[in-house]
């Protein structure tokens, strides 16, 4: 199982508890994410592993977006618009993202 296909899971999965929530089964997620129950099992062990899964790559991104404010090469005012911009997409839906971008 290659690397980039368990992290197009993960990056499914998140999407799908921005969501839903926690409260699917693994069943059900597997099914939102267009793949079998043993496709999901044969990556993820359960459904706490796939968790933690998605809070340490959700954690990355995090760091990532943090990273631009100490960027020296620019403005304190555009580290911190980015920053913001970055956590946004963090924590809004896909959906809500792209009906916000439509309304601008």
């Amino acid at each position: 199982m290659s690397t980039n296909r368990k992290k197009q899971y993960i990056g499914k999965a998140i999407e799908i508890l921005k969501q839903e929530g926690f409260r699917l089964s693994l069943d059900d997620m597997a099914t939102k994410m267009g793949i079998t129950k043993k496709t999901l099992y044969n990556n993820f062990s359960s459904k706490e592993e796939l968790l933690k899964e998605c809070v340490q790559a959700i954690s990355e991104d995090f760091k990532a977006a943090l990273k631009d404010l100490d960027n020296p090469d620019i403005s304190a005012k555009e580290s911190v618009v980015r920053c913001f911009n970055q956590l946004d997409n963090l924590f809004t839906r896909s959906e809500e993202r792209r009906v916000g971008k439509e309304c601008r």
